[in-house]
């Protein structure tokens, strides 16, 4: 038997803020944000940010209690601490050409 899918409100934050969180079912925002998702199996949000490296996080969905709680998603909120990446090394100066020998 397949589970349902469930509906919920799914916040999302990064370190620093204003990465792009982008969920793998589709949906995109720039942290901090909420999105509402819909899903049936487990997922992932990754949060990408210009200067420093992406950082993808799962979430599952975690069974509810029969008359006591609803299925959910965990982690929720979604955050994510992002590193940065080392700037590229500069380019090695050209060689210099040695003058050749005088006679």
């Amino acid at each position: 038997m397949r589970a349902a899918p469930i509906a919920a409100l799914t916040a999302s934050n990064s370190e620093p803020q204003g990465a792009q969180a982008a969920v793998s079912l589709g949906a995109t925002c720039q942290t901090p944000c909420s999105l509402e998702i819909t899903a049936e199996a487990p997922f992932t949000v990754t949060f990408s940010e210009q200067g420093f490296a992406p950082n993808t996080v799962a979430v599952k969905i975690q069974p509810g209690q029969q008359g006591v709680s609803d299925p959910k998603f965990t982690p929720n909120p979604v955050f994510a601490q992002l590193a940065p990446v080392a700037p590229p090394p500069k380019p090695a100066a050209p060689a210099k050409k040695k003058p050749p020998p005088k006679p």
